[in-house]
């Protein structure tokens, strides 16, 4: 299976204190992606991005933000599903149960 995809990222969302220095003098932030190509979102994101926690951190139930989303635009062996699904309010969907089917007039002679 392979997946191509878009990343958004807001900067200024970024906590660039855990950022760190590579060897070679790089500067790195480590990220966390969560991808769902077959199930978009109400905006037709197919995941988001989180910075990256450590186990420990984890295990402190300790959560970091959201810093963008992905789009999916490619892919082999996965179905890429590009919009979602309507959402329908309740009482939309209580309209659609109870509705009267319309009437047709095939048999009308006129």
């Amino acid at each position: 299976m392979k997946v191509a995809v878009n990343f958004k990222v807001d900067l200024s969302k970024i906590d660039r204190s855990r950022a760190y220095k590579s060897q070679n003098g790089a500067e790195y932030i480590d990220l966390t992606c969560f991808i769902s190509p077959e199930e978009p979102d109400q905006y037709g994101q197919h995941g988001g991005i989180q910075q990256s926690t450590t186990s420990e951190e984890r295990d402190a139930g300790i959560k970091m933000p959201y810093v963008g989303n992905v789009k999916a635009f490619w892919s082999e062996g996965v179905t890429i599903v590009k919009e979602a699904a309507p959402q329908m309010s309740p009482a939309q969907k209580i309209s659609q149960q109870f509705s009267a089917p319309e009437p047709t007039f095939d048999d009308i002679p006129f």
